[in-house]
């Protein structure tokens, strides 16, 4: 049986949003009685919608917020008994864009050795070493170590970034959205980078991106997130091929196809998101579910198993 290296129990996350001077404010739930897990070697592909509460989730995970219910477990122990040190020692993260998440002011060798000065591992010239050894597994020259950011191309820098959360060789990284802000033609490189440091470090990944395209081609699993729920999860292949929830296989149906005469797809969501503060009662997705029943606006549906493993909350499976 394979190591469960990262878990989350019955997950929950609220805010209190003003609503004004007079107004009573509101309660937004962006993480819900999340539960998952998430096995060591393996990526879990964490897809849905911008503003679904993939990222609330992601700093959760991190123990970068507390979370209002549940807790959050690394290697079966509870985040909340590790300080930030023994937290970055086990679990790091690649943000979406390396423009704003590397300090433009420092060079390669100060933003890379930052988290060993943090945690005072070795001396100047070790420290450097590191960062060379780190860089070189990127795909990048030690020379790029006197660089700057913006003497480096948008990939070139997703690499720095991709160093810099691995110079403390974690065990687990969550990646969010690591390709979105880069050229097409180099999202490709930097997956199959991941893919590859992910075999030769022995390393774990969270995947979290609303391109499913990119979530199939590196997700051993996969985790359909709506409105702060996870509405199906699943073995990737199994998901991709039989998706079981109607939120899923909308989401499937959306992806752009080059298939000539195909044209844009309809996604049947329409424009608007729902507001997160105002959660429909039964089913959270019965408002803009095209297969919706009456149990579905009364009765929230119960998690059951899935054809092909996994779960899926769908009163069409019940």
């Amino acid at each position: 049986m394979s190591e469960v290296l990262l878990e989350a129990r019955e997950l929950n996350r609220t805010y209190s949003v003003s609503r004004g001077l007079l107004a009573r404010p509101a309660t937004l739930c962006a993480v819900s009685g999340v539960n998952l897990t998430v096995e060591r070697g393996g990526v879990l592909g964490l897809v849905g919608e911008s503003g679904c509460g993939k990222s609330t989730l992601a700093r959760l995970l991190l123990g970068l917020e507390a979370p209002t219910g549940g807790q959050v477990l690394i290697g079966g122990r509870p985040v909340s008994e590790m300080d930030r040190l023994e937290r970055a020692r086990k679990i790091q993260i690649i943000f979406q864009d390396p423009n704003s998440s590397l300090n433009p002011r420092k060079t390669v060798l100060s933003i890379v050795t930052l988290p060993l000065r943090v945690h005072r591992i070795g001396d100047r010239r070790e420290r450097e070493n590191r960062a060379a050894e780190m860089l070189e597994l990127v795909g990048l020259p030690r020379r790029v170590l006197t660089r700057l950011p913006a003497d480096l191309s948008g990939g070139q820098r997703q690499r720095v970034a991709i160093a810099r959360a691995l110079v403390m060789r974690p065990e687990i990284v969550i990646c969010d959205e690591p390709t979105s802000a880069l050229d097409v033609s180099v999202q490709s490189q930097i997956l199959n980078l991941l893919q590859d440091l992910r075999h030769e470090l022995g390393l774990t990944y969270l995947m979290i991106s609303h391109n499913l395209a990119v979530v199939r081609h590196m997700a051993t699993r996969v985790a359909v997130m709506y409105l702060g729920r996870i509405v199906e999860e699943g073995d990737a292949s199994s998901l991709f091929a039989e998706p079981q929830h109607p939120y899923t296989r909308i989401l499937l149906d959306s992806v752009l196809t080059p298939e000539p005469g195909k044209g844009l797809p309809e996604t049947a969501l329409g424009a608007s998101f729902p507001d997160p503060t105002e959660l429909p009662a039964g089913c959270r997705f019965h408002p803009r579910c095209p297969k919706a029943m009456a149990i579905c606006s009364s009765e929230a549906p119960r998690l059951t198993s899935r054809q092909g493993g996994g779960r899926v909350e769908c009163h069409l499976q019940d």
